[in-house]
């Protein structure tokens, strides 16, 4: 039985689709990677690796299919950050593409010339109106958060000036009680 099983995705060039619209195009396919030992490392498509496993233990077999479901379970959690493999936006063929024309990141896809957006093809600009929106309300947030901060902080001066005015009202109010309505008597002064 292998000590680690890590499955992923990888991008694997489409040589039809490439040699049909004259610019690398790839297609995701999920993969495996299985370690035997310290020594002994091999990658393979899942497929294969079925294949290669038929004759393994079924308790060896059922925990393979544990791994597979666990990581097909969390296979679309969404990650934040600009390079564009982390933006779940792009599958791992679009970023490979991108990174084929140079562009890495979300901010380069946004700024990317005319000539690179068409090298990447149909859904090009598509790409590039969403990595720009992206980065709009990503900075928004920032403005937001900001916004939100400050007007907290506002309230808090504003409840404690009221809790300073109230303390002036209810000594006010006590002074005038202790006096009495009116003014002093003339023997009294």
């Amino acid at each position: 039985m292998p000590i680690l099983l890590k499955f992923f995705w990888k991008p694997v060039e489409n040589p039809e689709r490439t040699k049909a619209e004259g610019r690398p195009v790839f297609d995701d396919e999920e993969w495996v990677n299985v370690r035997i030992d310290e020594k002994s490392e091999h990658s393979m498509p899942v497929d294969r690796f079925w294949n290669a496993t038929e004759r393994d233990e079924p308790a060896d077999r059922e925990w393979y299919q544990r791994c597979y479901q666990a990581w097909k379970m969390s296979e679309e959690a969404p990650l934040n950050g600009t390079d564009l493999a982390e933006w779940p936006q792009v599958t791992a063929s679009r970023v490979e593409e991108c990174r084929r024309v140079g562009i890495r990141t979300i901010e380069e896809l946004a700024k990317a010339t005319d000539g690179e957006i068409g090298k990447l093809g149909p859904g090009g600009r598509d790409l590039q109106a969403k990595a720009r929106s992206w980065i709009e309300v990503a900075a928004n947030q920032g403005a937001a958060s900001e916004k939100i901060a400050g007007l907290e902080e506002e309230n808090e001066l504003q409840r404690m000036e009221i809790a300073d005015l109230k303390a002036q009202v209810a000594q006010l109010v006590e002074e005038s009680q202790k006096r009495g309505p009116g003014r002093p008597r003339k023997d009294a002064a």
